[in-house]
């Protein structure tokens, strides 16, 4: 693969200023394509704000072991969910900013046919920008909690995320590592196996079509279809329960954090004065 002809900044400026002609002539149309995006955003990010707030909240109180019921959820987590979308929103656009900040550097090596440096320069992009993802992704999973269960302002919130990862950093990491193992794992294994089912059918089809029989094509081509549906919503299943695992583990470790952090240290032992000579 060409790596300078994929990653050329000259094409993609060319594509930039073919678009903004396309639309230059066309206010109403590149009015309603900024509106449009803005309001998906808007809708993604509040539908997490929302499950976010939701799963925390009776997380919380299963935890204090408080009953619960779903429309009292609902009204609970309700007052927190823009606090938390917002704070999805920042930290997803502070890693979407660094990203191209530290790999924009590359990419103009590869444009120029220095693809060596280039790869020296991307690995320690790489190396710079794995922390920060973690250190953001956990800013917005503790800053998500101190709202939920403190109230907190989503400033305040933030600012005290950073405080306890500071104090909890190697903990808060290590699970980090293991969520990201378990999904990994979970999801990808399960995404291949999923896809070697479609891959067979797949196959199936076109054995089916070089014997050249139509009424079978044709209702293996739906069932080809179905399979294929059914396997998307699978995956889409799949990735919401771990999601579902994933916030309820986040949320008992930080209630789990923040009664170590309130714990007071033990008094040391008083030194025995040595008597006097």
């Amino acid at each position: 693969m060409d790596l300078s002809r994929a990653a050329n900044p000259e094409r993609i400026a060319l594509h930039a200023m073919r678009a903004w002609h396309f639309f230059h002539g066309r206010p109403v149309m590149f009015a309603a394509g900024v509106l449009g995006l803005l309001l998906s955003l808007t809708v993604v990010f509040a539908l997490i704000g929302i499950c976010r707030a939701a799963l925390i909240t009776a997380t919380v109180r299963l935890e204090r072991k408080e009953p619960i019921t779903f429309r009292q959820i609902i009204r609970q987590s309700s007052k927190y969910a823009w606090s938390i979308a917002w704070i999805s929103f920042l930290a997803n656009a502070a890693i979407v900013v660094i990203f191209f900040w530290l790999f924009a550097p590359a990419l103009y090596l590869i444009n120029h046919g220095l693809d060596v440096r280039a790869f020296f320069l991307a690995l320690a992009a790489t190396l710079i920008f794995v922390p920060l993802v973690v250190a953001l992704s956990l800013v917005n999973i503790f800053a998500a909690c101190f709202v939920a269960v403190y109230n907190l302002h989503f400033k305040d919130a933030i600012k005290s995320s950073f405080d306890l990862i500071g104090r909890f950093w190697d903990r808060a990491a290590f699970l980090f590592f293991l969520m990201f193992v378990t999904y990994f794992l979970l999801f990808f294994i399960s995404a291949d196996i999923l896809s070697l089912v479609g891959l067979l059918a797949l196959g199936l089809a076109f054995l089916v079509k070089s014997l050249s029989i139509p009424f079978i094509l044709g209702l293996l081509s739906a069932v080809i279809a179905t399979v294929l549906i059914l396997i998307i919503f699978l995956l889409l299943l799949l990735n919401a329960a771990l999601n579902v695992f994933a916030n309820i583990s986040w949320t008992l470790f930080f209630l789990e954090l923040v009664k170590a952090n309130r714990l007071p240290e033990e008094p040391k032992a008083p030194v025995a004065a040595e008597p006097a000579m």
